[in-house]
């Protein structure tokens, strides 16, 4: 039982960072779109934004590089999510089979102990 609580901790942990991953990846779209809004708006007026569209192509690039990451990351949480649950489903099996093993040895002294009782 120890080990399936241990399962399910992690479970649960993986399921939150995981959440939090999306999360980070919702915020960073949005921004990368406010900022691919800020590019075109100065894209209409060149002369006096050309500073200001170098340094917001390159929050862009980093904001690109960011959603890769977040993307990376929710991909591996989710790996380790699925392995997580296989783990849980294991260790399930393997504790229902240990009980049934206990059980069937239990019947066995009952039955031993009950012949014995009528020698």
């Amino acid at each position: 039982m120890n080990a399936q609580t241990e399962g399910q901790s992690k479970l649960e942990i993986m399921e939150a960072k995981l959440l939090r991953a999306y999360e980070d990846l919702n915020r960073v779209e949005v921004e990368r779109k406010r900022i691919e809004q800020i590019v075109k708006a100065c894209e209409k007026n060149p002369p006096n934004n050309e500073e200001q569209i170098r340094n917001l192509e390159q929050q862009i690039d980093v904001f690109q590089k960011l959603i890769s990451y977040h993307q990376h990351l929710t991909t591996t949480a989710n790996k380790e999510q699925d392995s997580n649950k296989r783990q849980v489903q294991e260790l399930m099996m393997e504790t229902q089979v240990q009980e049934n093993e206990r059980t069937t040895q239990i019947l066995r002294i009952n039955d031993v102990m009950e012949r014995k009782r009528r020698l």
